[in-house]
C-alpha cells in the first residue's frame, strides 16, 4: 500500500506482521494503550510530528486516538493495510492537493510524490518541518494552499466572501 511502499522490505514485513498480530485480537490496542505515558507520548510524537510539536498538539493527537474502541481500532487499521488504490489513482479526476511534511514517518514523501504523479493535474505541497500531521503544524502554508485550491475549483467563491 502506500502508507507502506516507501519502507525497505524488511521493514514492510515486520510493520505488516505487527498489523495482523493487532488485528487477530481488538484487546491488543488496550494493551497498547497502558502503556506508560511517556512511551505513548513519544510514539505519538515520532508518528505524528516532526521535531518541534507542542505540549497541545501532541496532547490533541492522543486524545483523539483515545477516543476510538479497540474495535473500532483494530477495523480501521485492517482497512488501512488491506487499501491499496494505486491502480485508480490515474481515474480521479476532481481537483487534488497532496499534503504531505518532509518529515511524515507514516506516508513519506516518496507515496505522496508517487501520488502526484498518477493523479491528472494533482498539486504538491511539501511543507518543510512537519510531520504526517501537516495541516496542524503549518496551517501557515496548508491554509493559503486550500484557500488557492477552493478559489480555483470555485471561481464565485470570492465574491460571495468578500
Amino acid at each position: 500500500s502506500l502508507l507502506l511502499h516507501q519502507l525497505p522490505g524488511a521493514a514492510q514485513r515486520g510493520l505488516r506482521a505487527f498489523g495482523e498480530w493487532l488485528l487477530a485480537d481488538p484487546s491488543r490496542w488496550g494493551e497498547l494503550r497502558s502503556l506508560s505515558p511517556v512511551v505513548t507520548r513519544r510514539v505519538v510524537r515520532w508518528v505524528g510530528f516532526a521535531p518541534g510539536a507542542s505540549p497541545t498538539q501532541l496532547r490533541y493527537l492522543g486524545s483523539f486516538e483515545k477516543s476510538y474502541s479497540s474495535p473500532a481500532l483494530t477495523r480501521l487499521l485492517g482497512s488501512l493495510l488491506a487499501l491499496d488504490l494505486r491502480e485508480t489513482l490515474d481515474r480521479l479526476e476532481v481537483p487534488t492537493l497532496i499534503v504531505t511534511g518532509a518529515r511524515d514517518r507514516l506516508i513519506g514523501r516518496r507515496a505522496s510524490e508517487f501520488m502526484a504523479t498518477r493523479i491528472p493535474g494533482a498539486e504538491l505541497l511539501v511543507a518543510e518541518r512537519s510531520g504526517h500531521m501537516t495541516i496542524m503544524e503549518r496551517p501557515d502554508v496548508v491554509n493559503p494552499a486550500l484557500n488557492g485550491l477552493l478559489r480555483r475549483c470555485l471561481p464565485g467563491l470570492e465574491s460571495a466572501t468578500g
